[in-house]
């Protein structure tokens, strides 16, 4: 099992660091250009690129992100290595913003889509019973991540990936009862997106109900307590009070932020356009959940209410996409499918997997959401990319497929940027590596299992 895991990471690692986003815009300036100023004039306000970015804060004069700051934070450490070094000039210039945006892209991106990769294979192989490894089950392991907006974002430096790594870490710590490292991971997850409160909230009342008490429960605040101090922190350094989060001096283009920081009450349309829509959808762009969905509807029955209830899944989702959709910008601006969700999909595909390897799926079913995620998360990686105007109701239809039959593919990959591949051959390229990793993990699986059945006869 150790090789098919090296194997599974290397493949995994490949496939998924191939796509590197470079372009300026407001997302990646607002965690990039603090950096960016942090190196060059020794302070994180970015006064002097403040047009760069709409994703921002005017305090006391001076500029800043209004992004949650632990990807920021993140970065800077690993910049300041490279800039010591050499590797990145330490004068500002194009290529200086480039490079804090692969940094970050690699860092907040593709490491944590590993990661969760990584993690879902553990949830289901981590018996190390060579009878439950087969090739079937890897797929339905692997596939769902890449057919899905989640891989659309691998690759960026968002924060949504990185802050959904660290809430499945803690979500795993919670089913393990470890609830001081439950808190520490949860709390590095809400300093990286603030709305991600809601999980460890609603877990921590759960787990009060479950263990009847609160001693246990209690060490997931003491985990927690790093990232809230270090929240307290950096609010006082930009706002001058701990309590003041910098959401709140967002600019004009944003005031209605400045009241209950944009939430307000869920609509039918919000509520449509984040669960089923063309528009935002969760089951439009994550196609997997429809199977996961059935199987649960399907098997319903058979589990008791006061278990739904007290899952930590259940409620703080369904809290979660509620809130979601009662905020003003629910579809999340410019971007691919519904962002602002990665984490129910992150959390629910975990579970998800293993549910419908217990209880069973229809593989002809499975193969046609995976096809179709996996084919429109792919044309939309070296065409549009997450840059998809908010006015466009159907973005697969009305701009993505368009895009990818003139042709029209972005150079946001490895082969461009380094080689200066034309985007076109770099996407015929990556469908290759995709195949060729699919294959050789077939392969091997194929040969372990032979050797396994082997020695199994040969056993006295």
């Amino acid at each position: 099992m150790k090789k098919i895991s090296i194997l599974y990471i290397i493949v995994n690692f490949i496939i998924s660091i191939y796509f590197i986003d470079l372009w300026s815009n407001a997302q990646n300036n607002s965690r990039g250009l603090p950096i960016v100023c942090l190196f060059e004039s020794g302070h994180i306000n970015f006064d002097k690129y403040q047009d760069k970015t709409c994703d921002k804060c005017i305090v006391n004069g001076h500029v800043y992100s209004d992004k949650a700051p632990l990807p920021t934070f993140t970065v800077i450490p690993f910049y300041g290595i490279l800039n010591l070094t050499g590797v990145f000039k330490s004068s500002v210039d194009d290529s200086t913003f480039k490079n804090v945006y692969a940094l970050g892209a690699i860092l907040c991106g593709v490491l944590p889509f590993l990661l969760i990769l990584w993690l879902s294979f553990k949830n289901v192989f981590a018996d190390n019973n060579p009878k439950s490894l087969n090739f079937e089950t890897l797929m339905l392991v692997m596939l769902p991540w890449y057919a899905s907006f989640l891989f659309v974002f691998a690759g960026t430096f968002f924060g949504h990936l990185f802050s959904g790594a660290l809430m499945l870490g803690a979500y795993i710590m919670l089913k393990k009862r470890s609830y001081l490292y439950c808190g520490l991971l949860a709390g590095l997850s809400v300093a990286s997106e603030y709305t991600l409160v809601i999980f460890p909230v609603i877990w921590f009342i759960q787990s009060g109900i479950k263990e009847k008490s609160l001693k246990l429960p209690v060490r997931m605040v003491l985990g927690a307590l790093p990232s809230i101090l270090f929240l307290f922190i950096y609010n006082y350094f930009i706002t001058g009070n701990p309590l003041d989060n910098p959401y709140k001096y967002v600019t004009d283009d944003y005031a209605v932020m400045k009241t209950n920081f944009g939430f307000g009450l869920p609509s039918l349309n919000s509520l449509f356009g984040l669960s089923f829509s063309p528009y935002r959808g969760l089951f439009f762009y994550m196609p997997f959940l429809l199977l996961a969905f059935s199987a649960v509807c399907k098997n319903m029955t058979k589990i008791p209410l006061r278990t739904y209830l007290l899952h930590p899944l259940v409620i703080s989702s369904v809290i979660y996409f509620v809130l979601i959709s009662s905020y003003y910008s629910w579809w999340g601006g410019w971007t691919y499918g519904p962002r602002h969700l990665t984490i129910i999909a992150i959390l629910i595909s975990y579970e998800a997997i293993p549910f419908l390897i217990k209880h069973g799926y229809s593989k002809i079913f499975f193969w046609i959401t995976t096809s179709f995620g996996l084919i429109t998360a792919f044309i939309t990686r070296i065409t549009q990319q997450y840059s998809i105007p908010s006015e466009i109701k159907n973005p697969l239809v009305d701009l993505i497929i368009p895009a990818f039959l003139k042709k029209e593919f972005n150079d946001n990959n490895l082969l461009s940027i380094i080689f200066g591949c034309s985007s076109t051959l770099a996407a015929i390229a990556w469908v290759f590596l995709f195949l060729i990793g699919i294959i050789a993990i077939k392969l091997y699986i194929n040969r372990y299992n032979h050797r396994t059945e082997r020695c199994s006869r040969s056993a006295p």
